[in-house]
């Protein structure tokens, strides 16, 4: 089988990044576009009944290309398409033929952020419906499904997701959470990843905060800020105890 289509993916998906950490959202999500175009394309061209490396391996660059550009276009604000890429994206961390479910919860929890960023204004509601999904609801599911990866319990990807699972629920357990997560020191990526999602959090949640007076929203409110604040410091520390480039 000829992989030049998730090689060639894998290249636009390279450059995206430095694209987004430069703030340039456009360009990136142009090449992420064309990465799921390659990805597409190489699909194509398995047959339907193989379910060998091939297709694992497409599903994973697929997986990570969807998941990157709902990333790129939830900092851009557009978050009615990012929640369209995170669903795309769970479609595949969630099916039973690719064997990522028990190991992964990054789009577990992000298309459910992805719905409280669009309709910040909701946060209380009851219901709290947003795009077809039952936020309550789902954010416990996700914290069950979350707590039955204790065998991720080193993985600080892991550590960040159940952090902020617990923090939408309002959990006492939370502040814990955030511990387990700050030690041993994480490496940086996680903790800018995890600090941006807070950031945009903090501030689709401000943009509503003067007309939304509910305690539910109050003390998400409260909360996300006192994580990014915490995040803020801990990249700060992590970034200055970096070798030079």
């Amino acid at each position: 089988m000829n992989d030049y289509g998730v090689a060639e993916a894998q290249i636009f998906k390279g450059q995206a990044r430095p694209a987004r950490e430069l703030g340039n959202l456009d360009l990136a999500t142009d090449l992420l576009s064309k990465a799921i175009s390659a990805l597409e394309s190489f699909r194509a061209a398995i047959p339907n009944e193989d379910l060998g490396p091939a297709e694992i391996l497409w599903a994973r660059e697929l997986l990570d290309c969807y998941g990157s550009r709902g990333g790129v276009h939830r900092s851009a604000g557009r978050f009615a398409k990012s929640v369209t890429d995170y669903d795309e994206t769970y479609k595949l961390e969630s099916s039973n033929r690719f064997g990522f479910k028990d190991n992964a919860s990054y789009a577990l929890l992000q298309r459910l952020v992805a719905r409280v960023l669009l309709r910040p204004d909701l946060i209380g509601s009851d219901p709290w419906i947003v795009e077809g999904v039952n936020l309550l609801g789902a954010f416990e599911d996700a914290a069950n499904k979350i707590e039955r990866q204790s065998q991720r319990s080193g993985d600080k990807w892991y550590l960040a997701d159940r952090a902020l699972v617990l923090l939408m629920l309002l959990k006492p357990e939370e502040e814990e959470a955030w511990e387990n997560f700050e030690y041993p020191e994480p490496t940086i990526f996680p903790i800018r990843s995890t600090l941006r999602t807070v950031t945009d959090l903090e501030e689709s949640l401000r943009s509503v905060q003067s007309f939304v007076t509910n305690s539910r929203f109050q003390e998400t409110y409260r909360r996300v800020s006192a994580a990014r604040e915490l995040l803020t410091k801990l990249e700060q520390k992590t970034a200055k105890g970096r070798p030079p480039a």
